[in-house]
């Protein structure tokens, strides 16, 4: 699926709702031009609500990327005084997911039914230009560098600025460094030449996993809905209105509740009930990884040249590059131009594990032959935290050599016993939290690991001390592994969560609240067909 194809879906309904209402409701039409845009905006904000609603939780962790994207943003800037508040906002990240989804969903239905409608007009003007605002951040972040930039002048008194690491490369005749910026966002007159790789958050999470859109993409798409809205705006008068003002307001009202109802089932009682993430069940996870490895390769098919004095750009092909004598390095810079990838890679090439002796296994998991339960606990819950200087005995060893029997026998003798202080940190665990483990997920793995499945968790990285406590208190004597924390919870949506592997594919996945006993597990313990879902 691409916006394109999106668009085209989205404005073929509309007009076909646009021409039922010139038929069966006619006289409730006062403009055809602000009806149809009622009917496109309104399915748009519908659809683009609903492929959110069913991942709430894919929702708010990008919430939580912008708050700790503004947290930074703002900090040591005239907005310093926001920076604590996201931090605070972070901890309700579901319940804004759930809110703006569900609004979302409503104005498009206040759109498409003409409800209330100047403050549908308000409303959706707001939200837009809210959602502008976060797309042009997205997109705008690529000008910001992520490495500091040097303010460099010459004897002659020309300045310039470059990047820090542009320095080395850089002719120094005449030339010394006088300043180094680390940008901020704000420090709009360091802004540098446009990269993505400069964005913190690369995608705004529109349509939610169900459609990634490049930030670019993404903010001309809202500043073409601001026509609309402005339009609404304006001609508010014009709108059209279907039914009474009674029934207008019992589907507002059915309908908040039911998508309420709806956003909670997928992600407190259940997973999201389609899957539009990598991870998905029946994948073959070995197969995409290898695929993606070898579709996301690119060569260079030329250079970019650019002259540091004059900014002047040369392109040369790789036949050419013989005539990149002429364009000495001392005066041009040179960049590799790529050749474009077959497919973009997804959360599944990141895919890796390490144990807590820091050795990566995730090929051990991979190709790791028969069935295989991974529990996927992204965030071990705890309510506090406590640091305690405790004093442990450190022994001293001696070697000594003794001749017995005419032969020399090394032998070890304490030397001394020294005391050292050292810290410990006590988790208190969150009792709730255990109990997911020790009385819904653990007896069922257990009777697992009895059958022969091999059992493993894997989390966001902790201290060894602190995972090590925490399967004692729950009493779970399998393997504990670690890994980057988008990654765990892009593979499953609960905290924990269970997967069934069987040779690199994943067989099935549960939210904890719908873990199967053993003998509802116990049919899957079958070969199953490893083809790979695209």
């Amino acid at each position: 699926m691409t916006l394109t194809k999106l668009t085209i879906g989205v404005a073929m309904a509309a007009l076909l709702f646009t021409v039922l209402i010139a038929v069966l409701a006619k006289k409730r039409m006062k403009n055809p031009l602000i009806s149809y845009l009622q009917c496109f905006t309104g399915a748009l904000f519908i659809f683009s609500g609903w492929v959110k609603a069913i991942d709430p939780l894919g929702t708010a962790y990008k919430m939580e990327q912008y708050f700790a994207e503004f947290e930074t943003t703002f900090e040591g800037t005239w907005f310093s005084f926001l920076s604590p508040l996201f931090p605070i906002l972070s901890k309700y990240a579901i319940g804004f997911s759930v809110g703006v989804i569900v609004f979302e969903i409503l104005l498009g239905i206040m759109l498409l039914l003409g409800a209330y409608k100047k403050l549908t007009a308000w409303a959706f003007f707001l939200l837009v230009a809210f959602f502008t605002f976060l797309t042009g951040y997205t997109y705008l972040t690529g000008y910001v560098p992520s490495e500091p930039v040097a303010v460099i002048q010459h004897t002659n008194g020309e300045s310039k600025q470059l990047l820090l690491s542009g320095l080395d490369t850089l002719s120094t005749e005449g030339w010394s460094p006088v300043d180094t910026v680390k940008v901020n966002f704000f420090d709009f007159g360091y802004w540098q030449e446009y990269k993505e790789t400069n964005m913190k958050v690369t995608d705004c999470g529109c349509f939610g996993d169900f459609l990634k859109l490049k930030p670019k993409t993404s903010f001309l798409k809202d500043v073409f809905l601001l026509i609309p809205a402005l339009l609404f705006l304006f001609f508010a008068s014009k709108m059209h209105q279907l039914f009474s003002p009674t029934i207008r307001g019992s589907i507002l009202v059915a309908s908040t509740a039911g998508l309420i109802v709806y956003c909670l089932s997928n992600y407190v009682w259940d997973l999201p009930h389609i899957d539009f993430r990598p991870f998905k069940k029946g994948v073959n996870v070995v197969e995409r990884k290898e695929y993606e490895a070898e579709a996301t390769l690119t060569k260079v098919i030329g250079y970019e040249l650019t002259n540091k004095s004059t900014g002047e750009k040369v392109n040369l092909t790789m036949e050419q590059l013989g005539e990149m004598v002429k364009y000495p390095k001392e005066t041009w810079e040179y960049e590799q131009i790529r050749s474009i990838p077959e497919a973009e890679p997804t959360k599944i090439s990141d895919f890796a594990v390490e144990n807590y002796k820091g050795y990566e296994i995730t090929d051990d998991i991979l190709y790791d032959e028969g069935y295989s339960l991974m529990i996927v606990g992204y965030n071990l819950v705890y309510d506090s935290v406590k640091t305690k200087i405790i004093t442990v005995l450190d022994t001293i060893w001696a070697m000594d050599s003794l001749m017995v029997n005419d032969s020399l026998v090394l032998t070890q003798r304490v030397e001394s016993i020294e005391k050292r202080q050292i810290e410990r940190r006590d988790y208190f665990w969150n009792e709730d939290y255990t109990k997911r483990w020790t009385e819904v997920v653990n007896p069922v793995v257990l009777e697992a690991e009895k059958a022969g499945v091999k059992i493993y968790a894997i989390s966001k990285p902790y201290d060894e001390s602190a995972v090590d406590d925490f399967r004692h208190t729950t009493q779970s004597a399998y393997p504990f592994y670690k890994a980057d924390d988008i990654l765990l919870k892009t593979i499953i949506r609960s905290n924990p969560g269970v997967l069934l592997w069987h040779n690199g594919t994943i067989v099935n996945k549960w939210h904890w609240r719908k873990m199967p006993s053993f003998q509802e597990l116990q049919p899957l313990l079958v070969p199953v067909d490893t083809t790979t879902v695209q």
